[in-house]
C-alpha cells in the first residue's frame, strides 16, 4: 500500500518523498515527513515550488509540525485553519501579503515562522503565539 503523499510524486519540482526519524533530516525539494504510532505528525515541504497547498496535506488530522516554507504561496492558504492539531506552522521566505483570520482558530497552535515575507501587518490572534517576522529584505 502507498502513502497518501505518494500522490505527489507526479510535481516535477519535487525530488524525493521519504518518511524520516526526525524532521531536521530533510532537503530542498524533498517532502520528508514523519510519523508517530502510525499517523503523520510532522510533514516538511521547503523549495518545492507549491503555489497552492497541497490537498493530500489536510488528511492528516493529527499533523502538528508543518514546514511549507520558500515555496511560492502568494496568499496564506486558508484551508490550513482545518488541521486542528497544528503547533508549529513555519511558513517563511514565501510572498505573504496577508494571513486569514481562520488561522486564529487553530487552539493548538504556537509557534508561526513569517520570516522573510511581505507582510503589511500582524494580525490580533498572533499576540498570543511565538512569531517569527523578520520583514522581507531581498535576500534569504
Amino acid at each position: 500500500m502507498t502513502h497518501p503523499l505518494e500522490s505527489l510524486s507526479s510535481i516535477a519540482s519535487i525530488t524525493s518523498i521519504c518518511e524520516v526519524s526526525h524532521i531536521t533530516e530533510r532537503a530542498d525539494g524533498a517532502v520528508c515527513y514523519r510519523q508517530r504510532d502510525g499517523e503523520v505528525v510532522h510533514i516538511a515541504a521547503e523549495k518545492c515550488g507549491f503555489e497552492i497547498l497541497p490537498e493530500v496535506f489536510l488528511s492528516f488530522d493529527k499533523l502538528e509540525k508543518l514546514f511549507i516554507g520558500r515555496n511560492k504561496f502568494k496568499v496564506c492558504p486558508d484551508s490550513l485553519a482545518q488541521l486542528k492539531s497544528l503547533k508549529e506552522l513555519y511558513i517563511y521566505g514565501n510572498d505573504l501579503k496577508t494571513l486569514p483570520d481562520s488561522l486564529g482558530a487553530l487552539s493548538e497552535l504556537r509557534i508561526l515562522d513569517l520570516s522573510h515575507q511581505g507582510l503589511e501587518s500582524l494580525p490580533v490572534w498572533s499576540q498570543f503565539l511565538v512569531v517569527h517576522y523578520f520583514p522581507w529584505n531581498g535576500r534569504m
